[in-house]
Formats: C-alpha cells, sequence, structure tokens
C-alpha cells in the first residue's frame, strides 16, 4: 500500500510523541563535526603538502561532483566519515525544514503539558524550556535581585510553597532583549490550557493553577526588575 505524504508526516509527529526532552533537529555543523571525526583515522602521510592544499579545495568546492571526489579520496586513505553524497546531505537537511517547525510546536506541547499537568520536573527537560534555578546563580546577582525585588520573591515562595533558591524561571529580559526561545509558548499555555484557570494575586502576580477547589499554585507569572517573568 503506498502510503501519502500527510501519512508519512503524521507517523513521524507520532514516532516524536513521547520524546521528551525536546527534539532538536541535526545541523549542518554536527554532519560537518562527525565528517571531521572520522578524517582523523585518515593516513595522508603519503601526500605532499600542495596535495593536501588541492583535496582541501576540492571538498570546499561549490560543485556536488567535485566534493563527491574529495569524499571518495578521504575514505580511499582510509577515512571512516559516512558514506554520503552532497546530494542526499542536502536533501536530508531540507526534508527536516519542511516539518521541523509542525514537530516543534508538537513536541513543546507534549512537553508542557508534561511539566504543568502532570507535574514532570526534570531537570533537564526544564533546562531546554528555557527554566533556571535561581540558587544557581551567581551570588552578586542573587543579592542585587534580593535587594531590588525581594517583596516579589518573598511573595512568589509562598505562592508556589518552596524556598526562594529552588524557584525555576524564564524571562525577557528587557536590557539584553535576550529570552528562552519557547518563553511565549510557556506563557500560551498558561493562558490558554482548559485545564488551567488564573488569577491575578495582588495586582502583581497573576496565579496559575489547575482547575479545582483547593488546587495547589504551578506557576507564577511576574514583572520583576522590568524583565516579563514566569516562575515555577
Amino acid at each position: 500500500m503506498k502510503i501519502t505524504r500527510k501519512q508519512l508526516r503524521k507517523l513521524i509527529r507520532e514516532a516524536f510523541k513521547q520524546k521528551v526532552p525536546l527534539f532538536d533537529p541535526v545541523t549542518q555543523d554536527e554532519i560537518d563535526t562527525i565528517r571531521q571525526k572520522g578524517r582523523q583515522d585518515a593516513d595522508l602521510s603519503g601526500l605532499s603538502a600542495s596535495q593536501i592544499a588541492k583535496l582541501k579545495m576540492l571538498d570546499q568546492s561549490d560543485a556536488p561532483e567535485t566534493v563527491m571526489q574529495a569524499r571518495n579520496l578521504y575514505q580511499a586513505f582510509g577515512s571512516t566519515e559516512p558514506e554520503i553524497t552532497p546530494q542526499s546531505e542536502q536533501d536530508f537537511l531540507d526534508a527536516q525544514d519542511d516539518y521541523l517547525v509542525d514537530l516543534q510546536d508538537y513536541n513543546i506541547e507534549q512537553a508542557l503539558e508534561d511539566v504543568f499537568i502532570n507535574g514532570n520536573r526534570d531537570p533537564k527537560l526544564l533546562k531546554q524550556l528555557g527554566f533556571k534555578r535561581f540558587g544557581d546563580n551567581v551570588p552578586l546577582y542573587k543579592q542585587r535581585k534580593m535587594e531590588t525585588s525581594s517583596y516579589y520573591y518573598t511573595n512568589i515562595k509562598a505562592l508556589l510553597n518552596k524556598p526562594i533558591d529552588d524557584l525555576m524561571y524564564v524571562e525577557v529580559d528587557m536590557y539584553t532583549y535576550s529570552t528562552s526561545r519557547f518563553f511565549y509558548s510557556i506563557r500560551h499555555f498558561l493562558n490558554n490550557d482548559e485545564r488551567l484557570g488564573s488569577q491575578i494575586v495582588s495586582r502583581f502576580f497573576k496565579d496559575y493553577r489547575k482547575k479545582g477547589i483547593g488546587t495547589p499554585t504551578l506557576a507564577v507569572g511576574a514583572m520583576i526588575d522590568g524583565n516579563d517573568t514566569i516562575l515555577i
């Protein structure tokens, strides 16, 4: 039975459905690193300096046939690099790009559900989502934060019922404009998942928790030192 492209994409997404931490694509740099590692096994001692330079020039050519010629020569000298043509390599990278956005969004949803609905607090997963542990910051940074924002951290500590050092956070830094690439996905999930509810506490904090009576706070949104922040 012939499988359609739509069916194939569905199978790929299902295969990654339970993959946590998040799926990251293979990059060109990673492929090149594997290739260069394999070339360490090549014995080029019989070649002159000019011949080695010419071999490197062939490998850097814009013509796929010339690049493949260089790869074949490296392999003939003992390189254990993968046997793949430039076209096959590009086809693979292009195929990733075709479904990468959908796949990433799909896996983010799975990961956020695992964190906020299932209660998974795997440090590796939280790190991939961009969360940092307050207690892991350098002492001077923590001291400055406590001097300028002790009111916020003290109240968030009470809302989340955990020590300040154990608070995990993601933020949009107003000074560097840096942020976790998943910050807005996290906030969107918290604001829109039908299993969660939220309320504004003391004008300064947005309290997120599962819907129901007496459910504990799962996350807190706040503006700390001008930075839009989510803490768990």
